[in-house]
């Protein structure tokens, strides 16, 4: 279902708020809270302590503890679907590629410097289920 202009408002305020939250904290302060429950891909990498951070506090929101996580495409991979009705346990931050620019003197297209992140849903093994061979 489409989310309302006003929703997606909102949730950019929140993640606005989240992500100040978790940059005012010092290093020492992000890897104590992220120690508190470690988060784990299904793919069985750790996640950054600021994307634990991240997901934990949103757990906090909502009422859930976040252990094994990962997107909609890689639970596919890992022959487990969402559950229908499954809303995103949280979201993560994720490098991009940098946009093409196109530059004036030349045909030649160039990367824009700096790195950026975009927010990604994220789904708890428990709102998953394994998928059925047919």
């Amino acid at each position: 279902m489409k989310r309302t202009q006003k929703e997606v408002k909102e949730w950019k305020e929140k993640m606005t708020t989240l992500a100040k939250t978790i940059k005012a904290m010092t290093e020492v302060q992000r890897l104590e809270f992220a120690a508190q429950s470690p988060v784990f891909t299904c793919e069985g990498h750790v996640l950054s302590t600021w994307n634990q951070c991240a997901l934990i506090i949103q757990g906090q929101w909502d009422g859930i503890c976040p252990t094994l996580v990962a997107g909609f495409r890689q639970w596919k991979k890992a022959a487990r679907q969402v559950r229908k009705g499954q809303h995103a346990c949280g979201s993560i931050m994720v490098p991009m590629k940098g946009k093409k620019a196109e530059t004036s003197d030349s045909e030649d297209s160039e990367t824009k410097p700096g790195l950026r992140f975009k927010w990604v849903p994220m789904f708890d093994v428990t709102q998953t289920e394994e998928i059925q061979a047919a």
